[in-house]
């Protein structure tokens, strides 16, 4: 494989472990988390985001607002 070939791979690679999603309790990473109410129920709010996303977040130390989608756990 040429030079190029291994750099085009190496960005192809980062590109992809950048897209694999993470489930994340907090909005960001630092936030302190506190469950939500919701009529009689304490929820906790869980984001899947891609591992990019996150890593920008936590590097910032705030919320971008990229998420594949956003669940919550009430007991």
């Amino acid at each position: 494989m040429t030079s190029r070939g291994r750099r085009l791979a190496a960005l192809f690679a980062i590109l992809l472990a950048g897209a694999l999603p993470k489930d994340s309790r907090c909005r960001y990473p630092g936030e302190d988390c506190y469950p939500d109410v919701r009529g009689a129920q304490l929820c906790d709010r869980t984001e899947t985001q891609p591992l990019g996303a996150w890593a920008i977040e936590w590097a910032l130390g705030r919320d971008l607002g990229i998420a594949y989608s956003v669940s919550y756990a009430c007991q």
